[in-house]
């Protein structure tokens, strides 16, 4: 029981440690001071702060992972798949949409159609759901409550990613920004 109680703490920090490393690596603190000018190597750095982000996440909720738990009805577990099951939807399509520039370093130009329409942030806005699907399917109520800590986090890095994108795309960006919000579609 101990171990399993300490297992929850040290994924947690997991979890909110690579965050920290992503909202650090957004403002350029760990960009500049480790990597310099190496392009593509600054690409599969990120990435591998992103999979430790996604691997703590997906492990939090896990049943042997103790903390406090709802017993997983049906409804429950099927309405959290169904959440998780949209939240890696946006991901994907998100991705998707800008990965082959993504993953190879290059510009990636103003993307407003796609899921782009519906969220300016949809990977992140995706990022944010999922965890609270993953959560809710096994009734983990403490990585269930850490759902607004990582919308806060994404919030915070939208903050520099649309400065980037304003003094990139000017007015273009101005009259997107108009039309779609900014994380979560239709409210903000």
């Amino acid at each position: 029981m101990a171990l399993r109680f300490l297992l929850f703490h040290v994924v947690a920090c997991t979890a909110a440690a690579s965050f920290l490393a992503s909202l650090l690596w957004t403002y350029g603190y760990i960009r500049r001071a480790v990597l310099l000018d190496l392009g593509w190597a600054k690409v599969r750095v990120r990435n591998l702060i992103d999979l430790w982000m996604i691997a703590s996440r997906l492990t939090l909720p896990l049943p042997w992972i103790e903390q406090l738990r709802v017993d997983p009805w049906p409804l429950l577990t099927l309405s959290g798949l169904a959440i998780f099951a949209i939240g890696v939807s946006f991901i994907v399509l998100g991705v998707r949409r800008i990965s082959p520039r993504l993953l190879r370093g290059d510009r990636i130009g103003l993307v407003t159609d796609g899921v782009y329409g519906v969220v300016r942030h949809p990977i992140y806005f995706g990022d944010s759901l999922w965890p609270m699907g993953w959560s809710l399917a096994f009734g983990a109520i403490c990585s269930l409550l850490l759902t607004p800590l990582w919308l806060a986090a994404y919030i915070i890095t939208t903050f520099k990613e649309e400065e980037e994108l304003l003094r990139t795309f000017g007015r273009e960006y101005e009259e997107y920004r108009k039309r779609v919000k900014r994380i979560i579609p239709y409210v903000y």
